[in-house]
């Protein structure tokens, strides 16, 4: 799965002559005990078959954590509201993370854009 942008990305001098017009995720790494995701997305475009071809641009990182200092007020558990999400419902564990990371940066504005299935 892809998001293809809402405001294609132009890359200057570092990849000259291409715009980035999707983002992909690339990889995550959860700490359930710490509360703690990470997850990185790569920017590039996808080819005449649908697939996605990375950019030259380093991977755009974000963490998403709850912050249990003190007294945390509930609006501040990004992490634990992200994970109420998870449901596997017969997909792996990846599978059902990947999807609840793709709906968080949709839904909070982190990139704006329509998701597109691979080889849609």
């Amino acid at each position: 799965m892809s998001i293809q942008l809402a405001t294609p990305f132009h890359p200057g001098d570092i990849d000259p002559g291409v715009i980035y017009d999707h983002v992909e995720l690339s990889n995550f790494a959860g700490d359930f005990i710490g509360r703690v995701i990470s997850f990185c997305f790569q920017r590039g475009t996808l080819d005449a078959a649908g697939v996605f071809i990375p950019g030259k641009i380093a991977p755009l990182r974000f963490t998403v954590e709850d912050i249990p200092a003190r007294g945390a007020m509930p609006e501040r558990l990004e992490y634990s509201k992200m994970m109420a999400e998870l449901t596997l419902d017969g997909e792996l564990a990846s599978s059902s993370v990947a999807r609840i990371i793709y709906t968080y940066v949709l839904k909070n504005g982190i990139f704006v854009g329509t998701p597109v299935e691979p080889n849609a």
